[in-house]
């Protein structure tokens, strides 16, 4: 996820809206075939899965 460990950290704050976590975290599913995804109870994935 942005901002974790190797990844690119952009220094502007919309980099990290929820509407764009989740727009890459869609993104990296795509990429790896992944049809279903079983989402941890947190907010951030809550978000993403609707």
């Amino acid at each position: 996820m942005l901002g974790y460990g190797k990844t690119d950290m952009p220094l502007e704050a919309s980099a990290y809206s929820t509407k764009r976590l989740c727009d890459d975290l869609a993104a990296l599913l795509d990429h790896l075939g992944v049809q279903k995804a079983v989402c941890s109870n947190t907010s951030f994935f809550v978000e993403c899965a609707k």
